[in-house]
């Protein structure tokens, strides 16, 4: 009777540490691959950073009564201390049709300096817990995926003017951030409750600073 309580000990033992070593493994894919990502409504756009260096960039947009698209931007990237760059080479769109809405179109394109170009260059700025993309590159010489209303209605197509240090610097100054964001991707680097700091602007590269 000993015994075979023995081997019971032993088989638990062993289905337990079968269970937990998946796990560990599936953390530690996470841990390789950096995520950001903005979120709007109907509306968001998700970069993926992969730990072979190859990156997947996602816009995402989709209508209130039906239709919207997916656009996959996919290519190599570099990373220093603090910039992000990336090399897409490829992109693919997939459409959901407003009149078929559980059926999709789907494209597959070479990555070229065209309407559905994307931001290459990023500053990475941590604050806090918080982990910003910021990109020096005007709205303007991209693809816009601003409301068009907001375009024509505004008589400088300010909007277009913007770059992500101009929407971070106007969240930040209507005291918004860090509990809201604007159009540019984060990342939440760790949880916590404590205060947040003050951000330390004279930090910032040159070219953003003096939006604060």
């Amino acid at each position: 009777m000993k015994n075979i309580f023995i081997i019971i000990i032993i088989i638990c033992s062993f289905s337990c540490e079968n269970k937990i070593n998946p796990t560990e493994k599936r953390s530690e894919n996470k841990i390789d691959t950096l995520f950001y990502q903005y979120k709007g409504f109907n509306n968001g756009m998700k970069l993926y950073l992969f730990n072979d260096n190859k990156f997947k960039y996602e816009f995402y947009s989709y209508g209130c009564t039906g239709g919207g698209e997916n656009e996959f931007v996919t290519g190599n990237y570099t990373m220093s201390e603090n910039k992000i760059h990336l090399k897409p080479d490829s992109v693919k769109i997939k459409i959901l049709d407003f009149q078929s809405p559980t059926e999709f179109k789907n494209y597959n394109l070479k990555y070229q300096n065209d309407s559905l170009k994307i931001k290459t260059e990023y500053d990475i700025i941590n604050w806090n817990n918080i982990q910003y993309l910021i990109s020096p590159q005007k709205n303007k010489d991209f693809r816009s995926h601003t409301p068009i209303f907001m375009v024509e209605y505004d008589i400088d197509s300010i909007v277009l003017k913007r770059n992500d240090y101009y929407e971070f610097a106007d969240y930040y100054n209507l005291g918004y951030e860090p509990k809201k964001h604007g159009r540019y991707l984060t990342q939440i680097t760790k949880n916590t409750d404590s205060i947040f700091e003050k951000l330390k602007i004279n930090r910032l590269p040159k070219n953003g600073n003096t939006y604060f």
